[in-house]
């Protein structure tokens, strides 16, 4: 995939962080729209490796979903 596709999420009121495996934020996304392509918070490509996202729901019911993605080239 070219984009990180979450099914259904442009009908909810959501942010999606995503950080490097130290924490770090590297991509921060506010009403997120399944259109991040691998880029940092810089607009420039990540390197390949795994990378945590964290996904918070607000509307209509408040929801913290999580997991990983691997970016490879």
């Amino acid at each position: 995939n070219q984009t990180f596709l979450i099914d259904g999420i442009e009908y909810t009121e959501n942010e999606l962080v995503v950080t490097n495996l130290t924490g770090a934020v590297v991509y921060r996304s506010i009403n997120y729209n399944s259109d991040w392509e691998g880029t940092g918070i810089d607009g420039n490509p990540l390197p390949e490796g795994t990378y945590y996202y964290y996904l918070t729901i607000r509307s209509p019911v408040k929801e913290r979903l999580s997991g990983y993605v691997i970016i490879k080239k």
